[in-house]
């Protein structure tokens, strides 16, 4: 997931690296709770360099929760790959 903007670059990279099967679709993590998610299954959420600054940190917590409890997730594995802008959000 990523906001609609970066969705061609994404598409293109899954498509060369991920099986066909791979879904990807726009996310706005403050809305996890109320969207889409709910009902599909996760195995897996890819992140690169996603936090920036302290108030995304609740709204992450909070999308990567809902897609792990998410109807048919059974154990989600997420690999995040983050640039210390700021350290001590990732000590959390």
């Amino acid at each position: 997931t990523d906001l609609p903007g970066m969705l061609p670059l994404l598409e293109a990279n899954v498509r060369r690296n991920l099986p066909a099967s791979a879904q990807i679709r726009p996310l706005a993590w403050q809305d996890a709770a109320g969207s889409w998610v709910h009902g599909e299954r996760y195995d897996l959420v890819l992140m690169s360099d996603v936090l920036y600054h302290e108030g995304q940190y609740d709204s992450l917590l909070t999308a990567l929760r809902v897609l792990a409890t998410s109807k048919g997730s059974r154990r989600l594995r997420v690999l995040w790959a983050q640039e210390l802008h700021h350290p001590e959000l990732c000590q959390r």
